[in-house]
């Protein structure tokens, strides 16, 4: 059903944003992603491993927030990355699964320019922030399950509130999913 004419409709388009939280554990080289799907109803979690191997360390400088990064090439998962790192911050990490170069990554981004991460700031807290994660609610499956649920998903949500009543429709369409990993 179609809302979208009603008076009082709102429209949730499922492709805005990320919603996945990522917990990397470096003793073990792997990582834990929590994700949901439609942004309601079940939430997964799956084991995955870092994406650290085969980077290529290249010639070439830039400055990222004041910060002399050198450039690094990385094939992962069917994309193309391009990355700056800092040694000046000797931490071998990165934005979302990338790590293992010689400092932190401050800015990568595909060879097609659809997926990029850049460093806007960055702060050294006085005392450590305690971050605690509730993985109770989640359900476990692979990579591969997970990305099998994402492509059935709804390409959206509509909301009408109009005298009194409250209406929810599933927006029609074929939701096509741009993913980050291809493999």
């Amino acid at each position: 059903k179609d809302l979208s004419k009603m008076p009082g409709t709102a429209s949730s388009n499922f492709n805005e944003g990320e919603s996945y939280q990522i917990i990397k554990d470096k003793s073990a080289e792997t990582i834990t992603v929590l994700d949901y799907i439609n942004g309601f109803g079940t939430r997964y979690q799956y084991p995955d491993t870092l994406g650290k191997n085969g980077w290529k360390i290249l010639d070439g400088t830039d400055t990222i927030a004041s910060y002399t990064c050198q450039k690094a090439l990385l094939k992962f998962r069917g994309r193309t990355y391009t990355a700056w790192f800092t040694t000046d911050i000797p931490v071998s990490d990165g934005p979302w699964k990338f790590s293992g170069l010689p400092g932190l990554i401050l800015k990568i981004e595909d060879a097609d320019k659809l997926f990029s991460f850049n460093l806007i700031g960055l702060t050294q807290p006085k005392t450590p922030l305690s971050i605690q994660i509730s993985r109770a609610d989640y359900l476990k499956c692979t990579r591969a399950e997970f990305k099998n649920q994402l492509k059935k998903r709804a390409t959206g949500m509509q909301i009408n509130f109009s005298d009194g009543n409250l209406e929810l429709a599933e927006m029609s369409g074929k939701y096509d999913p741009l993913l980050m990993e291809l493999e």
